[in-house]
């Protein structure tokens, strides 16, 4: 099965470093591939590259990625996977949803790197960060909505865009991290119901025939004085010497759910298919469907995988919600896991004293979305009225009450402006929704139509 991962990468990488990029973090203790292609952890050649310490040849990481779980309109359960353990591939392709197959071939599709290669193309991508925060840091955008990317005969796209960012400081207290912050966009017409993210990861520590799986749900260590939560990891079983662990620590889950499941998973049986990858980011354990949400006790030693994941909610068309995780590499033996819950401590509050207040900085200065409806209630004639800080891509959707897109009001790029517009005449009377998207925010108006 490891011939056949290879095999595959291989194959990607043929195709042109503008369609199938990698970076490496690579400004601290670690050396940490990530792609524009939904996987993290795994070397160029498609081996192990998840590297702690840098320069020590012991590599943590065999592969790793995002996973994204919702029911469609017509109840299918979907599932995308930025990264397969059993088969090593993936479902997303390079670019932006409204790109199409055409921005794989774009040479400003790829994973952006700072310092160096930075910033991304502010008019192909408005989306994307300008200004450093950290150390180091990575960008790159993919997708779900090429057919030809999912699995024959057991899954098709959702219809959503991924925004990776990564960073890595040479700060003392995160020298042994690296965060990744997932921004996932709807970017259909119809709402995304009961949506899991997860991450799921292979992690090969010394022999990978005997992985450990471990996970610190929420328990007080007196050694940091703080309480560690939401933090899984993988050791070797045996605990061979100079080897330590690797952790994955929940940063921030989409609407502060926290860490609602996390499952262990022998190489090979792990989920086969949409619903049992649904299943398994529920917190089912798939073969059974018993509600087991926290395998937080390993049975033995074994090429091991783990999915982390939060959930449910629902994302609307032009939503976006976040998943921060921090990797973490760490010294352990099995009796102590103070130096990882010591790292998990310190890079969560790295996260939330340094990079969240300079993202909160750096939002602040970007210009406010702003839209009216005026009159309202409409009984005739009604104008639109929105004000834009960015230029980029805009669109002025309407929606009736059930959440069904009722029309497009506007769709394409625009400059920092004013605008208006007149609501069509022959809408029904009803409640409605207009929702003006831009790259940057999203607003939303309700609106009563009398007729």
């Amino acid at each position: 099965m490891r011939g056949l991962v290879f095999a595959i990468f291989l194959i990607s990488v043929s195709l042109g470093w503008a369609i199938f990029d990698l970076k490496y973090h690579d400004i601290n203790l670690w050396s940490l591939p990530v792609g524009n292609f939904g996987e993290f952890g795994q070397s160029r050649t498609g081996e192990a590259g998840g590297e702690w310490p840098r320069g020590s040849g012991h590599m943590y990481i065999y592969g790793a990625g995002l996973w994204v779980g919702a029911i469609a309109p017509n109840g299918d359960t979907l599932v995308t996977v930025g990264y397969n353990p059993s088969s090593g591939g993936n479902e997303v392709v390079p670019g932006l949803f409204r790109q199409g197959t055409g921005g794989m071939g774009s040479q400003l599709v790829r994973v952006y790197k700072f310092p160096g290669d930075w910033p991304p193309d502010p008019d192909t991508f408005p989306m994307a960060p300008q200004t450093p925060l950290t150390t180091q840091e990575t960008w790159c955008c993919y997708n779900d909505n090429n057919p030809t990317a999912h699995s024959p005969g057991d899954t098709r796209p959702i219809g959503f865009d991924v925004y990776p960012t990564g960073f890595a400081d040479t700060l003392s207290i995160v020298v042994d991290v690296v965060f990744l912050k997932y921004e996932v966009k709807n970017c259909t017409t119809y709402t995304m119901r009961n949506t899991y993210f997860g991450i799921a990861m292979d992690a090969d520590v010394g022999d990978y025939r005997d992985d450990r799986n471990g996970l610190i749900l929420s328990k007080w260590f007196a050694g940091v004085n703080d309480t560690v939560k939401w933090l899984g990891y993988a050791a070797d079983w045996d605990s061979v010497p100079g080897w330590g662990a690797v952790g994955m620590l929940l940063v921030k889950a989409p609407r502060n759910l926290g860490l609602t499941a996390f499952k262990s998973f022998v190489f090979g049986s792990d989920p086969p298919n949409d619903r049992a990858r649904y299943k398994s980011l529920a917190g089912y354990t798939w073969q059974t469907g018993q509600y087991e949400p926290y395998d937080s006790i390993d049975p033995g030693p074994d090429d091991k995988i783990f999915l982390m994941s939060s959930g449910p909610f629902d994302l609307l068309p032009g939503q976006k919600e976040e998943l921060v995780i921090a990797v973490i590499g760490s010294d352990y033996n099995i009796s102590d896991t103070l130096p990882l819950a010591r790292r998990a401590r310190d890079a969560k509050w790295f996260w939330e004293h340094l990079v969240r207040i300079a993202e909160r900085e750096e939002r602040s200065r970007d210009a406010e979305v702003k839209m009216a409806i005026t009159p309202n209630p409409i009984r005739n004639k009604a104008v639109v009225s929105y004000a834009l800080g960015n230029s980029g891509f805009t669109s002025l959707k309407l929606y009736d009450a059930s959440g069904r897109l009722a029309g497009v009001l506007f769709e394409g790029n625009q400059s920092p402006g004013n605008y208006r517009l007149t609501m069509p005449r022959d809408i029904e009377s009803g409640v409605y929704f207009i929702r003006l998207t831009t790259e940057k925010k999203s607003v939303v108006e309700k609106v009563a139509v009398v007729r």
